[in-house]
């Protein structure tokens, strides 16, 4: 069986077998609703937002640990560092930002000056064990953290990295009042 659309009005299957042939109409619109199916379907498409960090929020990622992200690393260390969204004026060190040891990187941020900088993201590991991450440096499509707040988490150090972790962000509050 073969489809066809012979006019913005029309889709018909055509039928094969070993003896015959025959074209049968499927569907048949008003002229309104044809115009408006065919235009919405032939015209090319224009997206007017990204997606992108609702397609990353929902997918599963994985989680690791970095001894990297000490208290007393310098903020110019990391891509959130100085620019529009950077966070080094508030904060010269690490440690000094709200919220930490539970700080990282995060999937959202590409790279330097990201919008993404300083948000906060309740991470969920598969046992159903939870923490508030926020975000300082680029997790290059995936969480990487202080080992402090793996081990609130996960537990130990052992699993190095725990995959399948599911992500949302939420309000910087979580973060910075220590609802971990």
């Amino acid at each position: 069986m073969g489809y066809s659309c012979s006019s913005p009005h029309h889709i018909q299957a055509s039928l094969f077998s070993s003896n015959s042939f025959s074209t049968t109409t499927l569907l048949h619109l008003p002229p309104s609703y044809s115009r408006l199916l065919f235009s919405y379907f032939h015209q090319p498409f224009k997206m007017k937002f990204s997606i992108l960090p609702m397609i990353a929020s929902a997918m599963a990622v994985s989680i690791s640990y970095d001894p990297i992200y000490a208290s007393g690393l310098s903020m110019g260390s990391v891509a959130c560092s100085n620019g529009e969204h950077g966070l080094m004026e508030q904060y010269p060190t690490l440690g000094q930002v709200p919220g930490f040891p539970n700080v990282g990187g995060i999937p959202d941020i590409a790279g330097w000056n990201s919008p993404s900088c300083g948000t906060c993201w309740k991470v969920t590991i598969p046992n159903g064990n939870s923490i508030f991450i926020r975000g300082v440096d680029s997790g290059k499509g995936a969480f990487n953290v202080n080992p402090d707040a793996f081990v609130k988490l996960v537990g130990s150090l052992e699993a190095g990295r725990v995959e399948n972790v599911n992500y949302v962000q939420v309000d910087l509050s979580n973060c910075i009042n220590g609802a971990n």
